[in-house]
């Protein structure tokens, strides 16, 4: 049996993989590290071979008061997800770092906008709707605060919705 969750992670990477990857169209800043371990934090994303995107689901959401169906009651489910988009500042001035990490953000938002989500795994998925979005320029772990090591991470939280009964 398909399990959502993991069909979805799984379209996740691929996505990501296919329109920001090593093999995509972009002459700059392609993703190196694409996975679905989107709770790592920046000692695990330091380890990484960067650029890097971290995307997965993490919470579902029910809705119940649907119709009833020939085979049981009709639910909708919201699965809530994340993506990381990370980029390294260690030889890049932070001016630099802040306009990657930002345009990292805004191609992962555009592949995630663009993509209609026909994942086909027993659930119906929709497009994703997403909701919240920031950047953030962190230090390097173990580094101190005059250090000029730096990490850019992209966030973003999105839902996808799917029917199932």
């Amino acid at each position: 049996m398909a399990v959502f969750w993991n069909t979805l992670d799984t379209y996740l990477v691929t996505l990501f993989t296919t329109e920001m990857g090593v093999g995509s169209a972009y002459g700059t800043l392609q993703v190196q590290t694409i996975n679905s371990n989107v709770f790592a934090d920046a000692h695990v994303f330091s380890t990484w071979t960067l650029p890097a995107i971290a995307t997965a689901g993490w919470r579902v959401d029910y809705d119940a008061r649907q119709h009833m169906g020939s085979s049981g009651r009709i639910y909708v489910k919201t699965y809530r997800c994340m993506a990381f988009g990370i980029v390294s500042g260690v030889s890049t001035s932070l001016d630099t770092l802040t306009d990657n990490v930002k345009e990292i953000y805004e191609r992962m938002e555009l592949a995630i906008r663009t993509d209609r989500f026909g994942l086909g795994s027993g659930e119906k998925g929709r497009g994703a709707l997403i909701r919240t979005g920031e950047i953030d320029i962190t230090h390097y772990p173990a580094d101190n605060l005059d250090s000029t090591r730096r990490l850019g991470i992209a966030y973003f939280t999105f839902d996808v919705e799917s029917t199932t009964t």
